[in-house]
């Protein structure tokens, strides 16, 4: 992976996608891989009741490698999209503080996992969107797809915001977030999708009991993305 971009924009196609779990198990993959990858969350928000960055950090094996000013470099306590969590502080989102933290983990990673907070067109500071700010950083992004009913809109809606931005989707990954789903629902929604958007499908992750758990079956996938990543970087 010697390209020239070194973060990857994931975002999902709602909140509770499984944004935090692909993130957690790529993380995992690639640094089973010898890759030195590292994630950050831009902003975390509800973060006195979670830090998704330490599910990744825990799903990899790791002591957190970083300070939290450079992992999570925006964090509001209530759990809520960026805007609304910063106003209910007083506060602004400080775009700047995210770009430096980003431009410092870049600089001694070979990738960085961004986790994007719930869908693409979250509001992230002022009429900004998260979109918009990855848009702005040059980056390609993964959709991480919840595969339940509703899946097909959503994800090509998705498609759509961040092609219309000029954002290289490098692929879609389907979760299960369901212990039990539809079958016949679930293996229509990842053909339709494919069909429809023209995007590759990196395969898709089974519903994990422990999400802080790593799991082998996400390695084909990890497989995928990897060759993506290197096509998207030697094009």
């Amino acid at each position: 992976m010697h390209g020239k971009i070194k973060a990857l924009f994931i975002t999902g196609t709602d909140t509770d996608a499984g944004k935090t779990v692909f993130c957690a198990q790529l993380l995992a993959f690639l640094r089973r891989k010898g890759i030195n990858a590292v994630s950050q969350k831009w902003v975390q928000t509800g973060c006195e009741e979670t830090d998704d960055v330490a599910l990744h950090v825990a799903t990899a094996g790791l002591v957190r490698p970083e300070a939290p000013d450079l992992i999570t470099p925006v964090r509001f306590a209530y759990p809520a999209s960026p805007h609304l969590a910063a106003k209910l502080e007083g506060r602004d989102v400080d775009v700047q503080i995210i770009s430096s933290a980003l431009n410092n983990l870049m600089q001694r990673y070979d990738i960085v996992l961004c986790e994007g907070s719930g869908g693409a067109l979250v509001p992230l500071a002022g009429s900004l969107l998260l979109s918009d700010y990855a848009a702005q950083l040059g980056v390609p992004a993964v959709i991480v797809s919840a595969n339940k009913l509703g899946c097909i809109n959503h994800t090509l809606l998705t498609v759509e915001a961040l092609r219309s931005r000029d954002i290289p989707v490098l692929g879609i990954a389907f979760i299960r977030v369901l212990a039990e789903a539809d079958e016949i629902i679930a293996e229509d929604n990842v053909e339709t999708v494919r069909k429809l958007s023209g995007v590759a499908v990196l395969g898709e992750l089974d519903w994990l009991e422990r999400p802080d758990a790593y799991s082998t079956g996400f390695d084909r996938l990890g497989e995928a993305f990897l060759e993506r990543w290197d096509v998207f970087n030697d094009g």
